[in-house]
């Protein structure tokens, strides 16, 4: 999978808690020669790696009250054509 992507790319995970999201993006982030540990962003909301020149954001909006949080808390500049995003709970950000 992790030989797919490319830069610009957003891919949202859904799933219960417990079912792999987390897991699925280390995988991926091992497929792109990250060799690190990788944490759920879950308190942090936003984990951030940067392989060569490329930058991956992981996100997880499980903890937004409402989907103007993910507004607030500045994310839209992550989204670029430099960057892949993979995001947990992208529900949560309603259509934003």
């Amino acid at each position: 999978m992790a030989a797919a992507l490319h830069a610009g790319m957003t891919i949202y995970l859904f799933g219960n808690l417990g079912a792999g999201k987390t897991t699925l993006t280390r995988g991926i982030l091992h497929g792109l020669g990250y060799h690190h540990v990788v944490k759920s962003p879950t308190y942090n909301l936003v984990e951030i790696y940067k392989i060569s020149r490329l930058y991956f954001y992981h996100f997880d909006f499980y903890r937004f009250n409402d989907y103007l949080e993910w507004e607030e808390a500045g994310f839209r500049e992550y989204f670029n054509s430099d960057s892949i995003c993979v995001v947990e709970w992208p529900e949560k950000a309603g259509d934003l």
